[in-house]
């Protein structure tokens, strides 16, 4: 009987991973700048995050990749063009499993001008 009581009290306050807020669907950078994608999500217990780019793992030994904040945060440095692409997060614990897509749009200066001027 014990035991049940347990269970009960240490998920009380478990939630699933969920999106906790609005998030930019598209980001736009300029060629050779830094950027910082974030993983708007969050859970109890906390979630393990993964990252992946074009459904691709994004591995550690990626040089200009870090992931920080236990994976809430991606950093790329010295932004290449092949660096556009879909980024996701995935965030899992006991209870469940939230994801989050980004599309990365690398541009040249001139074009990231025009881009900024128009929006």
């Amino acid at each position: 009987m014990s035991d049940t009581i347990i269970a009960e009290m240490f998920c009380a306050g478990a939630k699933p991973p969920q999106v906790k807020a609005q998030y930019p669907a598209t980001l736009v950078v300029q060629l050779g700048s830094t950027v910082r994608i974030s993983c708007p999500v969050h859970g109890d217990p906390r979630p393990l995050v993964s990252w992946t780019k074009d459904s691709e793992a994004v591995h550690i030994g990626w040089q200009r990749f870090r992931v920080q904040r236990a994976g809430a945060w991606l950093y790329i440095t010295d932004i290449q063009a092949t660096d556009s692409g879909r980024y996701t997060c995935e965030a899992t614990n006991g209870f469940g499993t939230a994801s989050v897509t980004i599309n990365l749009y690398v541009v040249c200066e001139s074009t990231f001008t025009l881009i900024m001027k128009f929006s």
